[in-house]
């Protein structure tokens, strides 16, 4: 989680996020998910390094939604865009939310709605 927070947090939406999650995971009833998680970024996160969309994954069988928020810094919008409109699938929406990288928990409203 040290590197998503050194990239995360200079996206001013994210922090409250990064401040709830840090909080969480210092709580003692928090050491099974914390194991978890890095269980998860040991192994799936190492498989995700490999992984290029834009070179994997572009023609798509079912229809394709990218909910992307418009200051996400980790992910910037530009080239969450790029690779919206190179994506081939059966029916696509691209739809920007304000919120940063982690804009489905800080703008879960309009991650919803979306």
């Amino acid at each position: 989680m040290k590197t998503l927070h050194q990239w995360a947090i200079t996206s001013p939406p994210d922090q409250p996020y990064l401040k709830r999650m840090t909080d969480f995971m210092a709580r003692p009833d928090a050491a099974a998910w914390v194991k978890g998680y890095d269980f998860e970024s040991g192994h799936i996160g190492r498989e995700m390094q490999s992984f290029d969309a834009m070179t994997d994954a572009l023609d798509l069988a079912i229809p394709y939604i990218l909910i992307q928020g418009r200051a996400d810094w980790l992910t910037p919008m530009v080239v969450a865009k790029e690779y919206f409109d190179t994506v081939r699938s059966k029916g696509k929406v691209f739809a920007p939310i304000d919120g940063g990288h982690f804009a489905c928990f800080t703008n879960a409203g309009a991650f919803v709605t979306a």
